[in-house]
């Protein structure tokens, strides 16, 4: 006999262990859809990270120096101050050039250090001479007249940049 519902009035007793799969419980469920999100977030960290790593590409120290130095313009500098900034960010980009070009570690060197290892190291002579004015360019900067400073500045930048053309390896 069946009630207003459609279904038989009567209840039977359950008399044996009634058994629900894994896959139809709630802890199921949550996991399944953690496990969902943490695999999408790995699948779009991938992705942003392959396309990072696409666009970077990795240059040579010559090519890397030159973009830097690129970066560098003399008419934007006003006073001494700015003056000593960009002989300080010259010299020490040069040392880091020498350092990823020859390995020379010259970046916790002084100037007077730097001149007594570029002589052992045997560096080039026109290299050396070139490197060795413009490190002493940086120190007069704080003695110069203001007047001066743009034209020696921009000395100092064509001698950097020749540097930087004297030691690209031809190709």
């Amino acid at each position: 006999m069946l009630n207003n519902y459609g279904f038989p009035s009567k209840f039977f007793d359950i008399y044996d262990f009634r058994f629900v799969p894994f896959v139809k419980t709630k802890t199921f469920s949550v996991l399944f859809i953690c496990l969902l999100v943490l695999t999408l977030a790995v699948i779009v960290f991938l992705i942003f990270y392959l396309i990072k790593k696409r666009k970077e590409i990795p240059l040579e120290p010559w090519q890397w120096a030159e973009a830097e130095l690129s970066k560098f313009s003399v008419s934007k500098l006003k006073d001494k101050n700015d003056f000593k900034i960009f002989y300080y960010s010259l010299t020490h980009l040069l040392k880091k050039y020498f350092t990823k070009r020859f390995a020379w570690k010259l970046e916790d060197k002084t100037d007077e250090e730097i001149e007594v290892y570029l002589q052992d190291v045997g560096a080039d002579l026109k290299i050396f001479e070139a490197f060795v004015v413009l490190l002493n360019s940086s120190v007069m900067v704080k003695f110069a007249d203001e007047s001066a400073l743009p034209v020696q500045a921009q000395k100092d930048l064509d001698i950097a940049k020749l540097i930087i053309s004297q030691t690209t390896p031809s190709s």
